[in-house]
């Protein structure tokens, strides 16, 4: 069985964004963080994460990541939905204004995160596997362990029912950094299928098989009385 290995980063880097009142606002350094509809001057919330120092090697699998909140007030109106999916660069730079976070690359990967429970004040609460978005960003060529990552998770698409409090609500690490969100990703190393080319002689009761291979493997013998056959 594959043991994963852990990587755990906390967000020090973040936006939140949304419209606001017939336009799109944008804060940097934001000390709170929504997702979906707050109310009718408020809607199609969201917010972007920065994660420094994501501690994998090129070439790993992963199994499953995804980001924890810390509730800031509760938030129980019905039906709250977004998406999540990331920026498709190597190193991405901090957010600064709203024209460079809108023309950053996105992922194809994009995760639902649909219909999300009521959250209680100072609840702690965990999105969807986000898997397939890490993977497509660590995937990339150039990828180099220690590289950030930034994430995206909105309602843009304006898919939250509109009524009061159909968002989240979640603290931010510029007012409390104790409870700033947390990417955790669980990788491993790919799967390898050996392909052997094994040899044999055959003697009248029993059969010597040789490996050309130092890879650690198992072989199962059984006793017959049927003559070895080679397949192509």
């Amino acid at each position: 069985m594959t043991t994963f290995n852990r990587a755990i980063e906390a967000s020090v880097n973040c936006v939140s964004y949304g419209w606001a009142e017939e336009a799109w606002y944008f804060i940097v350094h934001p000390t709170d963080l929504d997702l979906g509809f707050v109310d009718p001057l408020c809607l199609k919330t969201g917010h972007a994460l920065r994660f420094l120092n994501i501690e994998i090697p090129p070439g790993q699998v992963i199994k499953n990541a995804y980001i924890t909140y810390y509730a800031w007030g509760t938030r129980d109106g019905e039906d709250c939905n977004g998406h999540i999916y990331g920026e498709k660069a190597l190193t991405p730079t901090p957010f600064s204004t709203w024209d460079d976070f809108d023309a950053r690359p996105k992922t194809s990967n994009r995760v639902p995160w649909d219909k999300i429970p009521p959250w209680k004040d100072l609840g702690v609460y965990q999105t969807p596997n986000i898997a397939p978005v890490i993977q497509e960003i660590i995937s990339q060529p150039g990828w180099v362990s220690g590289n950030p990552i930034a994430l995206f998770i909105d309602d843009f698409e304006d898919r939250s029912s509109h009524v009061t409090l159909a968002n989240r609500h979640a603290w931010a690490y510029y007012e409390h950094f104790e409870w700033t969100p947390v990417l955790t990703i669980e990788y491993g190393p790919e799967t390898q299928i050996a392909v052997l080319d094994i040899s044999y002689f055959h003697f009248w009761d029993f059969v010597v098989i040789t490996l050309p291979t130092q890879i650690p493997c198992h072989l199962t013998c059984y006793y017959t009385h049927v003559k070895p056959v080679r397949h192509a």
